[in-house]
């Protein structure tokens, strides 16, 4: 930098160069969901290794009786989830209908297991 100045553009070759011009889709969002007091109680916390690079392939459901639930899916990169299987929406498919949920959060469990798990599903069968 202290002989030439700062490249406008940059081009990094990934994947099959030099067929790729461009980036696979991918999508980063975060999901905030408003609870009012007390349907939450009946869970406490989800952990994992949650990264934007890949999907979870881990993820521990702790509840509010003490126990966890832990659920193990396929890590893939994130720019192929239909390659893989996200440990967060298989806990809440498997989850959904749990007796310590309010009837709130086993309907937000519902959503996520046929939005996110079901649809995902549906793609990888396609792919």
């Amino acid at each position: 930098m202290a002989k030439h100045l700062a490249p406008r553009l940059g081009f990094t070759p990934d994947s099959q160069f030099p067929a790729v011009y461009a980036e696979k889709g991918v999508v980063s969002f975060r999901l905030t969901t408003p609870f009012r007091s007390g349907e939450l109680a009946g869970l406490t916390a989800i952990e994992g290794d949650f990264v934007a690079s890949s999907i979870p392939d881990q993820a521990i459901f702790r509840l509010s009786d003490g126990t966890c639930q832990q659920f193990t899916g396929k890590r893939t990169p994130s720019n192929e989830p239909h390659l893989g299987l996200n440990a967060i929406t298989l806990g809440a498919s498997q989850l959904h209908q749990h007796d310590l949920f309010s009837s709130e959060l086993q309907a937000y469990f519902s959503w996520m297991t046929y939005s996110l798990h079901q649809l995902l599903s549906i793609a990888r069968i396609r792919c």
